[in-house]
């Protein structure tokens, strides 16, 4: 299958299922795109901060602004941080999507990272291993450093990628190669410029921009590694030209990360209006006379409507419609919803909070060992507080 093809099935499998209205800041995104192409001789980075309450349709917006520029045949990359892994493990997962996905390549980054990982006495893990490898030259330099201090490796490394040197050249020059020298803690350093070096190489000639959409990145705003690689001197928003960068959180990033030349644009995903709400509310079928209501409790709150709405058809199957508005309230939206769930569901349910990620393999292996029906997570995976990322499936923070 190829790239595109692949990149569309996947914008598909994160079609937001109850998604509807943002198109004001569908509109702010496109017209800041269009300007950002109509300056190509003078490209710089753009930084949007796409905030809002947890369940407010964050995700769904970043999934769907995906899913136009794959339909616009643009290039980009969805992808959410995993809060319980680093930031620099994160940064490495994005190398690889940014590679799997968009074919880019990282020659002088993956040479850096393997010094360092040599120096330190870190093991790269075996997925990050088999990305490195990927790249011919990087198979050839690869057992070059594992060679004795006594050796010329500077040398030797030279020697070994000459067959490549049309491939990497515009990478890095001989002189760019003394990091083989330097200390774990000096190569760890500069790995930020590296990626950035990389990634200006494989963008620089296109004659479109790249949206970079990183969803959950929250609990990095205030991490050391967060500031080094992205506000940093030697970081991605400085140094990096013809990206837009969209990330989401809860708040708005301080303007103390910004800087005179690199401005974070803040942009808050507030509720749907009632209008929107009306609007997905009759796509699904529901009787008018609960709009009301169903907007009073849900707030305009995506993920809460997405529950009422399971909830409602669980009144209607049962034959019980009369009772679906009694104590129809916020905050026993979450209970009541759980109470229209088989014991199955419940179990599964339970399953998905306990995981960080999974993947369908993986689910069905647990609940065939646990023995539950495996149609009651066909049912819930299609639920808007199951998300699915390029990574796997996780579940949203309201309902876990």
């Amino acid at each position: 299958m190829g790239k595109i093809q692949k990149n569309k099935q996947i914008a598909e499998d994160l079609r937001p299922m109850t998604f509807v209205g943002r198109k004001k800041e569908f509109e702010c995104f496109w017209h800041d795109y269009e300007a950002h192409d109509e300056e190509s001789d003078t490209w710089d980075a753009s930084i949007i901060n796409y905030y809002g309450m947890p369940g407010i349709g964050k995700t769904e917006f970043a999934n769907s602004l995906y899913l136009q520029h794959i339909e616009k045949g643009l290039k980009a990359v969805n992808f959410p941080f995993i809060e319980t892994q680093s930031f620099f493990e994160n940064m490495l997962d994005l190398r690889s999507c940014l590679n799997t996905e968009l074919g880019y390549v990282f020659p002088s980054f993956d040479l850096a990272y393997t010094i360092y990982c040599k120096r330190s006495g870190r093991k790269i893990d075996l997925k990050n291993r088999k990305n490195i490898l990927s790249s011919k030259w990087m198979e050839a330099v690869y057992p070059f450093l594992n060679l004795s201090p006594g050796i010329n490796i500077v040398a030797a490394v030279v020697q070994a990628i000459k067959p490549f040197e049309s491939e990497i050249q515009r990478s890095f020059s001989e002189e760019d190669l003394f990091f083989l020298r330097e200390s774990s803690e000096q190569v760890y350093n500069k790995l930020p410029y590296y990626f950035s070096v990389d990634l200006y190489n494989n963008i620089h000639s296109q004659n479109k921009p790249t949206t970079i959409l990183i969803d959950n990145i929250e609990p990095f705003i205030n991490d050391k590694g967060f500031k080094t690689w992205f506000i940093g001197d030697n970081g991605l928003w400085r140094q990096q030209p013809n990206v837009i960068w969209c990330v989401f959180t809860q708040r708005p990033i301080d303007e103390e990360c910004n800087d005179e030349d690199k401005t974070i644009q803040n942009t808050c995903i507030d509720v749907l209006n009632s209008e929107d709400v009306n609007l997905l509310l009759e796509t699904k079928g529901i009787s008018k006379d609960y709009y009301d209501e169903i907007y009073t409790a849900s707030e305009g709150i995506p993920v809460y409507i997405d529950l009422i709405i399971r909830t409602y058809f669980h009144y209607v199957r049962e034959k019980k419609l009369g009772e679906f508005n009694a104590e129809l309230k916020r905050e026993t939206l979450v209970d009541r919803y759980l109470k229209c769930l088989s014991n199955d569901e419940i179990k599964v349910l339970k399953v998905m909070a306990f995981l960080e990620a999974w993947d369908d393999e993986l689910m069905i292996s647990l609940l065939q060992e646990i023995g539950t029906d495996i149609e009651a997570y066909t049912n819930l995976v299609k639920h808007s507080y199951v998300r699915k990322s390029t990574s796997g499936y996780y579940l949203h923070s309201v309902i876990s």
